[in-house]
């Protein structure tokens, strides 16, 4: 009878052992995918964070843009007011012009699809002053050529040292020279502010997408911890889950033999619970069942008693039994 109560005292102790290693080679791996896991999470942030800036400069820019590409339109509507039937019919009466008012007029021609952009080409254009209006008025600058671009760029990026020169020879050919750099600067202006509206939308999906895995992520570590945190539990052999407890349910159930033989540990060593079991026959064991604690009819049900004598080994009285339904004192 001692060997077995010994033979199942180290196979619970065995299973024991096994039971804590194994949750401490999970525990390990639990805290390095956690690791892991934040890691990502804070990778994800950290793009995030770049998208939500990026998206805030391009909203900037929109907004920025809109307003030059505005002042642009505006400056282009001032000067077509500005250039008066009066100053038409003086540019007209030229007939010797300076290489920057005949560099302008001829841009200005190009700028309108004209074939002849000679300075007398031009000349007979200002006597036709309100087709000449109407031309510019209809011009669509978003269906300016590369070319046309390219032969205006020069008069924009030296706009002011242009105006000099030719406000000392004619005021309509400086008039002219500021409606072009404003048909250049709405050209460009817009069509920045046209590729960042454009950029808007694929910037907020990505954002979007982001969103959703750095949420995919925070689940995945919730899991983990939770997990984690379990496999701690288990290892201070302490129940925090379902999990936990099934399992001590399951190792009970491993500690009690098919007889309902109970094997005590060392600490009931010299407790009265101790002498007293060691002390019941073996057609008693038969009948000794050990109450289940997962049972909803534990203190429901009348359970019968288990009579059997006692052996008072010390003569003193210090141990004895109180006759209760399970347990002696």
């Amino acid at each position: 009878m001692a060997d077995d109560s010994s033979s199942e005292v180290l196979e619970t102790n065995a299973f024991q052992m096994l039971r804590s290693e194994c949750s401490q080679v999970l525990s390990t791996q639990l805290e390095q995918e956690s690791h892991s896991l934040f890691s990502q999470l804070h990778a994800l942030k950290d793009k995030l964070e770049r998208l939500s800036s990026n998206l805030h400069l391009t909203k900037q820019q929109i907004d920025f843009f809109a307003q030059e590409s505005e002042k642009a339109s505006e400056g282009i509507k001032d000067c077509n007011w500005r250039f008066t039937k009066e100053i038409c019919t003086e540019m007209g009466k030229i007939k010797s012009p300076s290489s920057t008012l005949m560099e302008i007029t001829e841009k200005f021609l190009f700028l309108l699809d004209q074939r002849e952009r000679s300075w007398k080409t031009f000349r007979a254009i200002t006597h036709n002053y309100a087709p000449l209006k109407a031309l510019m008025n209809s011009l669509n600058l978003d269906m300016i050529s590369e070319e046309q671009m390219n032969a205006l760029l020069p008069v924009w990026k030296h706009k002011q040292s242009v105006l000099a020169k030719l406000d000392r020879v004619s005021k309509g050919g400086g008039v002219l020279a500021e409606w072009l750099c404003c048909c250049v600067e709405f050209r460009l202006k817009n069509e920045t502010l046209r590729a960042a509206r454009r950029k808007l939308p694929e910037l907020e999906r990505k954002i979007r997408a982001q969103m959703r895995l750095i949420a995919e992520k925070n689940a995945q570590i919730f899991t983990c911890e939770e997990k984690l945190a379990s496999a701690k539990a288990a290892l201070d052999g302490r129940p925090s889950t379902p999990s936990d407890t099934s399992f001590n349910s399951t190792s009970l159930s491993l500690i009690l033999s098919e007889d309902a033989c109970i094997v005590l540990s060392p600490r009931h060593e010299g407790t009265a619970t101790r002498g007293l079991l060691a002390q019941v026959s073996p057609r008693s064991k038969a009948n000794l069942a050990f109450p289940s604690f997962g049972s909803p009819t534990l203190y429901n049900d009348r359970v019968e008693g288990v009579e059997f004598s006692i052996d008072y080994s010390t003569g003193d009285g210090s141990k004895g039994c109180c006759h209760s339904r399970f347990f002696c004192y």
